[in-house]
């Protein structure tokens, strides 16, 4: 049975400290790596220049990391970050694909759009409802008390610095409590 990594984008796949430096790296083709985003997403409200900008706003090593955690622990991703609002899965895992080491197909599904932000555990509650599950690991930057009944399976990065080794080393450590 494959494990599942619910997965944030804000202060897990970016953080203070990338955009600082984000500044100064440019995505290569950010305009056509927007358009391909664009593409892939079946429900796009974002113009392709902003759309660029957002794909500046993620730390490529972050990304990587997430991508070899799920391959490592064989696990798929659902989105749980309030992005999938805006952009669904579909499109988010094309935009990964665009600017870091990230398999097409990498990400399977979202949870349902419940409650935008506190209601996160809630809206991981409904997708175990319909796709039964055991092992799972929630990376995010929102507190424990976001998740009632799963915080033990919390992995809590912070907006400052974003997804760090350390948090990958804890959430394989769970993730191969098989």
């Amino acid at each position: 049975m494959e494990a599942v990594i619910f997965l944030d984008i804000d202060g897990v796949l970016n953080s203070f400290e990338w955009m600082e430096r984000a500044e100064s790296v440019a995505v290569p083709n950010a305009r056509k790596a927007a358009e391909r985003v664009a593409r892939a997403a079946h429900y796009l409200e974002i113009p392709p220049t902003e759309l660029a900008r957002d794909l500046q706003r993620l730390d490529p090593d972050a990304v990587a990391r997430v991508a070899r955690l799920a391959r490592d622990t064989k696990s798929r991703i659902i989105m749980s970050s309030s992005w999938r609002a805006v952009i669904d899965y579909r499109g988010l895992d094309e935009m990964f694909s665009q600017i870091a080491d990230w398999p097409p197909g990498l990400i399977r599904d979202q949870t349902p759009m419940l409650d935008m932000l506190f209601g996160r555990g809630r809206e991981i509650d409904a997708w175990l409802e319909t796709n039964p599950c055991e092992h799972y690991i929630i990376l995010d930057d929102l507190p424990p008390e976001a998740f009632p009944g799963h915080a033990h399976r919390l992995v809590q990065t912070d907006m400052e610095a974003g997804l760090q080794e350390e948090h990958c080393m804890r959430a394989g450590e769970l993730l191969n409590r098989r």
